[in-house]
């Protein structure tokens, strides 16, 4: 089966707008299990098997934590528990529709599309945009250090 990168890139993004942490009765923060079903019903454009199989993979890469039971027939019972740091960091590398758009065609040009390459290539836009936003105000910092 072959990886659909928007399928995972819009799975994250839903989660993310998925409320997951709540006070119990007692008071203490406890995470609220999103059932695969949730996110079947959430990205409609996406055929189920790509959805399941991303989801997978995002847990597999150490972008989420998920929990499943493994009945000897299949996979049942899968739910996200949360999105890890990791996740959280890829997510803001690709958020953006315009930065996603370049990622991909970069992607295209070194011909990798996994989600070690598209991490790379996301942390390289954005140091090579803080060097450039560095380098215009580098003038205005000196200033206000000076001063």
């Amino acid at each position: 089966m072959r990886y659909n990168l928007e399928c995972a890139r819009a799975g994250l993004l839903f989660l993310e707008s998925s409320e997951y942490v709540e006070l119990n009765d007692n008071g203490f923060a406890v995470f609220k299990l999103t059932p695969i079903e949730a996110l079947y019903a959430a990205l409609p454009d996406y055929p189920h098997e790509d959805i399941f199989y991303s989801t997978f993979n995002l847990a597999e890469s150490g972008y989420i934590e998920e929990s499943h039971l493994d009945t000897g027939d299949g996979i049942c019972c899968f739910s996200v528990i949360r999105i890890t740091a990791a996740g959280h960091a890829f997510l803001e590398g690709v958020r953006d529709p315009k930065r996603w758009s370049l990622t991909k065609r970069l992607l295209g040009s070194v011909r990798d599309f996994s989600l070690d390459a598209i991490e790379h290539i996301a942390k390289g836009m954005t140091s090579a945009l803080a060097d450039q936003a560095l380098q215009q105000s580098t003038p205005q910092l000196l200033d206000l250090f000076l001063k």
